[in-house]
């Protein structure tokens, strides 16, 4: 969409308007990026930080992820109406300008306002490219929750069933108390919060498709050595001090 220039041309040095939103080539540049950048929630997190923080039970992975999996599910089909809906309203303003409506009266908040179809189509296609690149992360998630669905099937045996998930509740609970329990004591002896013992903790957990997933970051006794983290920490800031952050092609000097 181009942004006609009439007030912008005078206002943008003012306002300080960036040049990329009336610059077609850069913004269609940008929508890469952001369609490219749309997902929230990575591959990673689902499979370590979704279904393997119930520890290792089978059917209490299933179960959250299933729970996971409905409610992305229900919002994906609730987002698509919403899109519908406004694809709809496009139609039906772009009748309004074929029917030379430049103009008509609405309700708001009990006054009575003007809108303008050409303007609210301009919106209603704001509102439809942001609901897309929040559909781009919510199929991400579908297609992922579907693919851990049927290897937890696989690695399972069978179907996984609620009677299952019954019987693995009391030993469920106990380790999830245990686990609470030297978390918590972990805390209070070192400083370092519980949330990331948790986490170091799923960090290390089982992975569910990809093995790489699992990444050691504790040793034997299940802790860490502060020194040797304050060391690494060290070296790693002398290393790229004056350096952009590390890609895959490697990081370049800042000049």
């Amino acid at each position: 969409m181009k942004i006609e220039k009439t007030l912008l041309d005078d206002l943008k040095e003012k306002l300080e308007i960036p040049s990329f939103l009336y610059e077609d080539n850069t913004l269609d540049e940008a929508r890469k990026s952001m369609i490219e950048m749309a997902r929230i929630k990575s591959d990673f997190d689902i499979e370590k930080f979704t279904v393997r923080k119930e520890g290792n039970f089978i059917a209490h992975n299933f179960h959250f992820l299933m729970r996971q999996y409905s409610l992305t599910m229900g919002e994906t089909k609730r987002i698509l109406i919403d899109r519908e809906e406004k694809v709809r309203r496009i139609k039906d303003f772009e009748k309004m300008i074929a029917d030379e409506k430049t103009k008509f009266k609405t309700i708001v908040e009990n006054t009575e306002k003007i809108k303008y179809p050409d303007l609210e189509i301009k919106r209603l296609k704001n509102e439809i490219e942001l609901i897309e690149l929040n559909l781009i992360d919510k199929f991400a998630r579908l297609d992922r929750y579907e693919i851990i669905r049927k290897k937890l099937i696989e690695e399972n045996g069978g179907p996984i069933t609620d009677e299952q998930y019954q019987k693995e509740e009391p030993a469920y609970w106990k380790w999830f108390l245990e686990k609470r329990a030297l978390w918590q004591n972990k805390e209070r002896v070192t400083g370092v919060k519980e949330g990331v013992w948790m986490n170091m903790d799923l960090l290390e957990s089982a992975a569910v498709i990809k093995p790489e997933f699992v990444v050691p970051i504790l040793n034997d006794n299940g802790d860490f050595l502060l020194a040797e983290i304050r060391l690494n920490d060290t070296v790693e800031r002398v290393k790229n001090k004056g350096k952009k952050p590390i890609g895959l092609l490697g990081s370049k000097e800042i000049k």
